[in-house]
């Protein structure tokens, strides 16, 4: 996809947002739902912004991915690039002073979700090793309860689909179908009424 504006062809995303970054002024953003698949970079050359975003492999379907959009005359500064530890979660260690960084996250969820200390994750992420352990075991067991939780959700889903209709019934005087809520037969009842008439 085109980013000019003389393109008659949609614009990248990407190119939409790094324009309207430019427009704030803001120098680095934390995106998310970004759905590329992997680890990689895009550079939008017309806005001067950068797109590093984390996602899912090529064949898992990728519905999340993070990222940070970056001003490209800031990406020269940086001592290393933004690093990718999951779909849901990617760093950035951005140098201040002589020997001051800040530690920048773009994370789909909250810290406490993903199960690292919101207090002390300041302390984890000075030392760089640690914190590349810590984040993607944090992503890990996040992903695995996520994946546990959406398992159990649907086996319910089918065990409720399975019961049979209990004692509590709500039956048609029509056609005599059993249907198991009130609301449910009310809405029969209009489809009931409707094929009546219309034979």
């Amino acid at each position: 996809m085109q980013d000019s504006d003389s393109a008659d062809r949609p614009q990248r995303r990407s190119a939409l947002v790094a324009r309207e970054l430019a427009r704030l002024n803001i120098d680095i953003a934390a995106v998310s739902e970004v759905r590329f698949a992997e680890q990689g970079s895009l550079t939008e050359q017309g806005a001067g912004y950068t797109l590093y975003w984390s996602g899912k492999a090529k064949d898992d379907r990728r519905l999340s991915g993070v990222g940070f959009m970056i001003r490209n005359s800031i990406i020269s500064r940086l001592d290393s690039l933004p690093v990718g530890h999951s779909d849901r979660l990617m760093s950035l260690h951005l140098p201040l002073l002589e020997d001051q960084y800040a530690t920048i996250i773009s994370l789909k969820r909250q810290l406490t979700q993903a199960g690292i200390d919101h207090s002390e994750w300041e302390a984890l992420a000075e030392d760089g090793e640690e914190w590349r352990g810590t984040t993607k075991t944090a992503a890990d067991n996040f992903e695995e309860g996520r994946k546990t939780a959406a398992a159990e959700k649907r086996q319910r889903r089918k065990d409720s689909a399975s019961q049979p209709v209990t004692d509590t019934t709500f039956t048609c005087p029509s056609c005599s179908r059993a249907c198991r809520s009130r609301i449910g037969l009310h809405s029969h009842q209009r489809a009931c009424r409707r094929a009546s008439t219309s034979s």
